[in-house]
């Protein structure tokens, strides 16, 4: 089944936290250190001995977080009112000292952001988010914010025109 999942990197805290994972991908060793035998196994088989990039977000996003199915989930990066990347999810952890050691904590609530999920086919794109809140039934003016997903048909039939779209626009 076809997902999507729609992320915001507006705020301040999320163009930092940009920096540290999604367009700066971490080395392996430095992200082992923090994770499980079992975990560093199966990103070694996603990566090899790639950097890798990641994203992470807070507990209240659990369910969308959960959504995400391995190599099946299209990831979209909103900033303002462009989508400005787009990337698969390839695998997920939840851990809280990963999170805050590359992230901290939001000065807001103190939380940091464990749920994380590691991206692959991580790429700069320019699409206009109205055309993707269209493309999946929402108000052309929704401003996504934190992590949402969408599955099923209408999630398929939006990758679809959204694939399209990219491609147009490459010719």
């Amino acid at each position: 089944m076809a997902r999507i999942a729609l992320q915001q990197i507006s705020s301040k805290q999320a163009e930092f936290n940009a920096l540290s994972g999604l367009r700066i991908p971490k080395k392996q060793e430095y992200i082992g250190k923090y994770l499980k035998k079992e975990e560093m196994k199966k990103l070694k088989e996603i990566y090899g001995n790639d950097s890798i990039h990641l994203w992470g977000a807070k507990y209240a996003k659990t369910n969308a977080w959960a959504n995400m199915i391995d190599n099946s989930t299209l990831i979209l990066f909103r900033k303002n009112y462009n989508v400005v990347m787009r990337g698969i999810c390839s695998y997920k952890v939840i851990n809280d000292k990963l999170a805050e050691t590359l992230w901290g904590k939001d000065g807001n609530d103190n939380e940091t952001w464990p749920l994380i999920y590691f991206i692959t086919k991580l790429q700069k794109i320019n699409l206009k988010a109205k055309e993707v809140n269209l493309c999946l039934g929402y108000s052309q003016g929704y401003n996504w914010q934190g992590l949402n997903t969408v599955k099923g048909e209408i999630a398929a039939k939006c990758i679809e025109k959204i694939m399209d779209k990219l491609k147009e626009r490459r010719v």
